[in-house]
């Protein structure tokens, strides 16, 4: 089962790729997680987002509930992943890092690039920049893959 779905994976991500990558990656967000215990009255919300023009609506709708689906706790980093598939029928991939509960935000890069290891190390720099509350240095480190 797993090497047919391996191979199902090649064979259709030529298909379903973008062949015009413009930027290393296409967003950034910082998601906050509902505060609420009820998932279902509070939707996660965007806190922050590079580019700041960037408006695919269905996208900054979509991310929120991919990057906070249920409620759940950890004392670890998670890193997970989602797709999101365009209305040209082209693959986005969600890369996620969510801290150690009881942190509120969750990071995002939404990429064309299915570069699961990359993103996830882009993800933790990012976390540690942000940690050490030098915005600056961290917004403008943050632009150069997208330049």
């Amino acid at each position: 089962k797993l090497i047919l779905l391996i191979s199902t994976y090649y064979t259709l991500y030529p298909l379903l790729s973008r062949t015009n990558c413009n930027h290393v990656f296409d967003c950034f967000f910082e998601i906050r997680r509902p505060l609420n215990d009820d998932y279902y009255q509070e939707k996660p919300i965007i806190t922050q987002k590079y580019p700041t023009f960037f408006n695919d609506e269905k996208m900054i709708q979509s991310v929120p509930q991919f990057s906070y689906p249920c409620k759940f706790e950890s004392k670890t980093v998670i890193h997970f992943s989602f797709v999101l598939t365009s209305g040209d029928s082209k693959w986005n991939f969600g890369f996620i890092r969510h801290p150690p509960t009881p942190a509120s935000t969750c990071l995002v890069l939404i990429s064309s690039l299915p570069w699961h290891d990359t993103f996830y190390k882009v993800l933790n720099h990012i976390e540690s920049m942000i940690s050490k509350c030098d915005v600056n240095e961290y917004r403008k480190k943050a632009s150069y893959p997208y330049t």
